[in-house]
């Protein structure tokens, strides 16, 4: 039994908790502050990656490498959603230019839509199954 599997997934599970507790805190005080409202942006999309992490973990511990891959899918979604969301939060910080924001938003959101078709379009390989977790590239 692969009990690294359920570790990790354990692992995630707490991130997101405590990614969703940052989010939570930072939404409910200051909401009206347009550089918190884009850090809270910037947790609330590193929370969603562990979710699905850990999910698709689960599924790789159940033995279900069809659903891990979709979730593996998935997460790579919630990865380049973070990463625009992080792109805003620093450019906004750093420069704080409503039409560079703009840019750094659209620019990065492209990147990220350039990137998943060649993962839905090419699809993933399963390459390794190790006690911890499975690794995919893409074919």
């Amino acid at each position: 039994m692969q009990t690294g599997l359920i570790f990790n997934a354990f692992v995630s599970s707490l991130i997101v908790l405590i990614a969703w507790s940052v989010f939570l805190s930072i939404w409910a005080k200051r909401r009206e502050d347009k550089l918190a409202t884009a850090f809270a942006a910037v947790w609330l999309t590193f929370s969603f990656i562990w979710v699905f992490n850990a999910i698709r973990i689960l599924f790789a511990f159940l033995g279900r490498p069809g659903l891990d891959q979709l979730f593996f899918k998935i997460d790579q979604i919630a990865l380049f959603t973070h990463v625009v969301a992080l792109g805003y939060f620093i450019f906004l910080k750093v420069f704080n230019k409503n039409w560079l924001n703009n840019l750094i938003l659209v620019s990065f959101s492209l990147l990220g839509i350039i990137a998943l078709f060649f993962i839905f379009t090419k699809g993933v390989a399963l390459t390794q199954v190790s006690y911890f977790s499975t690794k995919y590239s893409i074919k």
